[in-house]
């Protein structure tokens, strides 16, 4: 009980054993430590072990993030743009820019093994002003060479979102490329709504009021209340691929779909489909009457200097 009122709190429990995993005592905290942050991402009320993997896991997470910070001066990062259509149409609606990330000695790392760890620290804010950077110079390029893109929307970080800071580098970015509003879109998550809902309202409603198309990503796997998405300024919905994989055959996936394409529209909101693969998937959500539609049944994640040629080739769907 703290000043009348009854707090709840859980643990996350990391454990290391003497002498088994080591005898000097400083390694031993050390190693508890690392249990503890294992113990936390399993979720709250959770205890684990220590064991070697654990430094290796940390070891090659320092490696990474270091990595990272010489990527962003190196040049070594780059966007790729994936298509999304207006599926009644057949219509480019825009793309969405994804990073990706060339190491000079391990090749190509996967965005799953790096967002993680940019999350963790201020990598992840100067990821995204580096991304808005990229994706303002490119729309410049596209005009200028006749390419008509009518929208990039890129992926902003609950870090960069929730600090005001995210309203002046699209202001900069749009200063300097002479970008309109409705050129740019950003894509956030539900995980990025809940961490400070009335903060984040305010910021939203001041990006919205600039013309940013605003989307809510991977949308029905996250925590949020409908009754924060009624009072959010959200463009739309996006539907996480793992409903659309079997969207074709399972009921239960179409029932779910169906339910976020109606919720969508009634809140005046357009709905995506990501993660669209087959004829059958898009057969589905076009009887469903989804809005836009986005996978590789359209065309996979390229570089900027592709797109020119796949919207030449492009036929609709």
């Amino acid at each position: 009980m703290l000043g009348g009122l009854q707090i709840y709190t859980s643990v996350g429990i990391g454990l290391s054993v003497y002498p088994d995993d080591t005898d000097q005592m400083q390694t031993l905290v050390s190693y508890a430590d690392l249990a503890m942050y294992r113990a936390k991402s399993k979720g709250h009320n959770n205890f684990h072990y220590y064991t070697d993997d654990l430094n290796t896991v940390a070891c090659e997470w320092m490696e990474l993030e270091n990595g990272m910070r010489y990527a962003l001066q190196r040049n070594e990062l780059f966007l790729v743009y994936q298509p999304q259509i207006h599926l009644p149409t057949g219509r480019l609606v825009g793309v969405e820019a994804l990073v990706r990330w060339r190491h000079p000695e391990k090749g190509f790392i996967s965005p799953d093994r790096f967002i993680p760890i940019a999350e963790q620290s201020q990598l992840i804010i100067k990821l995204g002003i580096w991304c808005l950077g990229v994706v303002g110079r490119q729309i410049k390029k596209w005009d200028a060479e006749g390419v008509h893109v009518p929208r990039v929307s890129v992926n902003i970080s609950a870090k960069h979102l929730s600090s005001r800071q995210i309203i002046d580098d699209i202001n900069c970015m749009r200063k300097i490329y002479n970008i309109d509003g409705d050129r740019l879109g950003i894509e956030l998550t539900e995980h990025a709504l809940i961490e400070n809902v009335s903060t984040i309202q305010l910021i939203l409603d001041e990006i919205n009021q600039s013309g940013t198309f605003l989307s809510l990503d991977d949308f029905g796997t996250g925590y949020s209340s409908l009754g924060y998405l009624k009072q959010l300024p959200v463009n739309e919905l996006k539907i996480d691929r793992s409903f659309i994989h079997d969207i074709a055959d399972a009921a239960s996936d179409i029932a779910i779909v169906k339910a976020i394409i109606v919720l969508g529209k009634t809140l005046g909101m357009t709905v995506c489909a990501e993660g669209v693969e087959t004829i059958e998937q898009l057969s589905t959500l076009k009887s469903l009457e989804c809005d836009h539609i986005q996978g590789y049944l359209i065309a996979k994640p390229m570089p900027a200097d592709e797109i020119k040629n796949w919207l030449a080739s492009y036929s609709g769907v």
